[in-house]
């Protein structure tokens, strides 16, 4: 049986693999081996086509999405209040070789504090557009309220992930409002 991954806007076989199957009952495990040749979002599939006695094919294909990035990515970390968790967290980021990190911190009304290992990216308070939220691989909000972001800075993050950036929401007790 021959596996396929596609990319389905391109309508591409990117990698195939033979998998024979065994006699065995259950589930099998198979390698699919891709390597990017570029960064960017695939949508895809991973396919296997019928037998021809197979009566229920729709479990034949399987959607699945790639974000390739490169090497290093940037994450954003974003905390309403100084907590142990961003202590940590921050600490944990910045030792990753693969990771570059900005992490903001409310200190008071309307300010941030910016700690972290990006040189060329300085934010005072949360992205205001669209541009500086995608110069992030990795979007994360801590303990952060929802009176802290403007109806246009909710929309371009959410724009921003869509377009296949990461969000992770940690929470807490004030977290979104």
């Amino acid at each position: 049986m021959r596996v396929v991954l596609k990319d389905k806007k391109k309508d591409k076989e990117l990698a195939s693999q033979e998998l024979v199957l065994d006699t065995k009952k259950g589930a099998q495990r198979g390698v699919l081996k891709y390597t990017p040749t570029e960064m960017g979002r695939v949508d895809g599939a991973i396919e296997v086509a019928p037998f021809p006695d197979e009566n229920r094919t729709s479990d034949n294909r399987r959607p699945v999405t790639i974000n390739v990035t490169g090497p290093k990515i940037k994450v954003l970390y974003v905390e309403g209040v100084l907590r142990a968790e961003g202590k940590w967290l921050m600490r944990a980021l910045q030792t990753d070789p693969n990771v570059e990190l900005l992490y903001l911190v409310k200190s008071k009304e309307g300010t941030f504090l910016q700690r972290g290992n990006i040189q060329n990216i300085t934010l005072t308070a949360i992205p205001q557009n669209l541009q500086t939220w995608k110069q992030f691989d990795v979007i994360i909000l801590g303990d952060v309220h929802r009176s802290l972001f403007t109806a246009n800075q909710l929309q371009d993050m959410k724009e921003a992930v869509m377009d296949g950036r990461g969000l992770l929401l940690l929470g807490g007790v004030t977290a979104l409002g």
